[in-house]
């Protein structure tokens, strides 16, 4: 089976939609749970790739989390 391949900075096949984070708003992908795994394997530039189960360790936040649950979340450095 060949890997899916999204070209660098290419927008996804994906909707999204605009949530604001503290004092930025972004634009989040609304990924089927059922091509989340593929996205990541696809995206996800580190050896070895985690899967959607996988708990791994957040060093900006300073805790761990579940791949699948993970949203990124600026850190406010003057807190």
């Amino acid at each position: 089976m060949a890997k899916p391949r999204f070209p660098k900075d290419a927008r996804l096949p994906f909707p999204t939609r605009i949530i604001q984070l503290r004092n930025e708003t972004i634009e989040l992908y609304e990924i089927p749970y059922a091509k989340k795994a593929t996205v990541l394997k696809a995206l996800y530039p580190f050896i070895p790739k985690p899967s959607l189960d996988d708990e791994m360790y957040d060093i900006h936040a300073d805790k761990k989390f579940i791949v699948k649950e993970f949203l990124w979340e600026p850190i406010d450095h003057e807190e």
